[in-house]
């Protein structure tokens, strides 16, 4: 007997759907806007040191993937860095590393402010809260 891909795959969306209530990601959006540094909303110093303090100190400030060579790039720890950024592993474990840089005169890719490093399922809901 043959499946039909195509029936997986539209079962599959429908129970993802389902999950979130019937609602699309475009919905969603509209319902928790994105709230970025400098806006009213943000968070201030002592609910970052809440997250920090709830998931156990795994809370890190991301840095940008290459600070190491802004100041000194004849140093070592930029030299480090990218010989690193041939290895897909270390690029995998990177908070700041992204897929694309952007699109010229469109967007710039920016790392989030801050990252979790989430040892149990306990973290990844506080930080998602």
């Amino acid at each position: 007997m043959q499946t039909d891909r195509r029936a997986v795959l539209r079962g599959a969306g429908s129970m993802a759907l389902i999950s979130l209530g019937g609602t699309t990601g475009a919905r969603a959006a509209q319902r928790l806007p994105r709230v970025r540094p400098g806006d009213s909303a943000w968070p201030d110093a002592a609910a970052w040191g809440g997250l920090n303090d709830a998931v156990g100190g795994r809370l890190h400030k991301v840095r940008p993937l290459l600070a190491a060579c802004e100041n000194d790039p004849a140093g070592t720890a930029c030299a480090d860095v990218l010989r690193e950024l041939r290895n897909p592993y270390f690029l995998g474990e990177q908070a700041a590393g992204t897929q694309t840089s952007g699109w010229v005169d469109a967007w710039t890719s920016a790392p989030s402010a801050y990252a979790v490093a989430p040892l149990s399922a306990a973290d990844v809901v506080a930080a998602v809260n």
